[in-house]
């Protein structure tokens, strides 16, 4: 039987993909649906959690983040088709949206041999247009915590919800763990750009341009 994987996007998780939902289907029970109507073929679709204190990951592996690729590959993989007796050689596929959508796109590219298809749903690619534009929005919100990422972070977290406007300062800061990772930074955060002027820093712009799928199927 064929196995499909669905990487959550950024600050959700499996957990929420399986989760009860008011008049309409939650995706199991929508999946159960299409295969007993017979508008797709029997499948095992598998619902990895992937947050983290950052609010989720790129599905890459990273030194701040963690080895979330080679867990996948590895670790889950493995350990699905072990136990249900699915996917194997040409039977995989993976899908996601956004942070999830990237992590598709990217697994498919750098491992075509493991994944037979994939799908992208507005996946977090071309980053000078879905990065860059958000960082002034970032440093605004750092100014207020005397520029400091761990400050603005301990306060988010003290927060008894997520203050408004702050989707976009996490989402950036989980990312630059994720693409640049900083080992010496708290939680591994380095922005690319100067706090003052915000000008691009080329050397950790360049580290996050590796990890772009657009830069990588042009190259």
């Amino acid at each position: 039987m064929p196995l499909l994987v669905n990487l959550a996007g950024f600050t959700s998780s499996g957990l929420s993909q399986t989760n009860w939902a008011s008049f309409h289907e939650n995706l199991p029970e929508r999946l159960d649906r299409l295969i007993g109507e017979e508008r797709m073929p029997p499948v095992v679709v598998a619902f990895p959690d992937r947050f983290t204190r950052l609010g989720g990951n790129q599905y890459i592996n990273s030194a701040s983040t963690g080895g979330w690729e080679d867990f996948l590959l590895h670790e889950m993989l493995p350990a699905i088709e072990h136990s249900f007796g699915c996917g194997g050689t040409g039977r995989r596929g993976v899908f996601g949206k956004s942070s999830g959508g990237y992590g598709a796109v990217t697994h498919a590219l750098r491992h075509s041999d493991v994944w037979a298809a994939a799908a992208c749903h507005s996946g977090d690619m071309g980053f000078e247009l879905c990065c860059l534009p958000d960082i002034p929005a970032v440093l605004r919100a750092l100014a207020g915590a005397e520029n400091s990422i761990e400050r603005w972070w301990q306060q988010l977290e003290a927060a008894k919800k997520q203050p408004e406007g702050s989707f976009k300062v996490v989402n950036a800061l989980a990312m630059a763990a994720s693409y640049d990772p900083d080992p010496t930074q708290f939680l591994g955060i380095r922005l690319p750009v100067t706090f003052d002027t915000g000008e691009i820093n080329e050397e950790r712009w360049a580290n996050w341009l590796r990890q772009d799928p657009v830069v990588a199927i042009e190259t």
